[in-house]
């Protein structure tokens, strides 16, 4: 599904006034539309940061395991 520039942009503005002024959390005001991971097609909940945190930790452990000159300096 693609959408057009301009409800894309309202989308975002939307989930702005809604985290913001309503005080909704990220992951409701993704629940509420269906997403798991974003909130607006562009944006993180905590579970998508959760999921690239975790990414991000599992590349750096295995790139610093196979430089070992690194871990001997």
């Amino acid at each position: 599904m693609t959408y057009p520039y301009e409800k894309l942009n309202a989308m975002i503005l939307w989930t702005i006034f809604q985290r913001y002024v309503l005080r909704k959390s990220w992951s409701s005001i993704a629940s509420k539309y269906g997403f798991r991971y974003h909130t607006d097609y562009l944006h993180l909940n905590s579970a998508g940061a959760q999921v690239l945190a975790e990414l991000i930790s599992s590349h750096l452990t295995n790139w610093m395991e196979n430089q070992p000159e690194l871990l001997t300096k």
